[in-house]
């Protein structure tokens, strides 16, 4: 999907500017048929461990973004200060978060405090907010794999679009007229929609 600069943490972000991964989770879930809940804080004050209680009594949440450097279970979590990443919790005491880590960590334990340390997210550019979580996920269709794809495709169109548009409002490319790029992607996922007889 691209990548850009974020100037303030000298990182290379590997994403599309107009469209974070937090946003995407958000499109993903409608796209899949899903209504759910979204929530965050808008200051970094304390997390909403008691709130988050209450939702883990009935369905696991989705964390993030969370900054890797604080993920001590991570074996590598002091080269990944300021990398984004989100996580599965599943149950917390009054002590420890569980969580499942899709980069391959199933069923870890953070204590709260590292927890909380790691949901502010400080150094997660794109950030919106703080303790943003997904949860009570229902389903309100089920849509056909075409559908699907449909407005996925339609989504990664839009991303583009909205990328280009920034770049040329930015003055990020050499002229303010949108690439052939977005359009070039979408008539070839269409016509490899069609070959497959989706």
């Amino acid at each position: 999907m691209g990548a850009f600069w974020l100037p303030h943490e000298k990182l290379l972000f590997f994403s599309s500017i107009s469209n974070p991964p937090d946003v995407g989770i958000s499109l993903a879930l409608r796209i899949l048929g899903f209504d759910y809940k979204e929530k965050s804080c808008s200051t970094p004050g304390s997390p909403p461990f008691e709130e988050l209680k209450h939702e883990l009594a009935s369905s696991p949440a989705i964390l993030g973004p969370l900054d890797m450097g604080y993920l001590m279970h991570n074996p590598l979590h002091k080269r990944m200060a300021g990398a984004d990443h989100f996580v599965l919790a599943f149950s917390i005491d009054d002590d420890e978060l569980q969580l499942h880590d899709p980069e391959g960590f199933p069923s870890v334990s953070i204590s709260l405090s590292q927890m909380e340390k790691a949901w502010r997210a400080e150094k997660v550019g794109y950030r919106r907010g703080y303790y943003r979580y997904w949860t009570a996920p229902n389903r309100k269709n089920h849509p056909s794999p075409t559908v699907v794809y449909d407005s996925a495709l339609k989504s990664f169109k839009n991303v583009y679009l909205e990328a280009e548009k920034l770049a040329a409002k930015e003055r990020w490319t050499k002229t303010a007229k949108p690439s052939a790029l977005s359009q070039t992607i979408f008539r070839r996922s269409s016509q490899l929609q069609r070959k497959l007889g989706s």
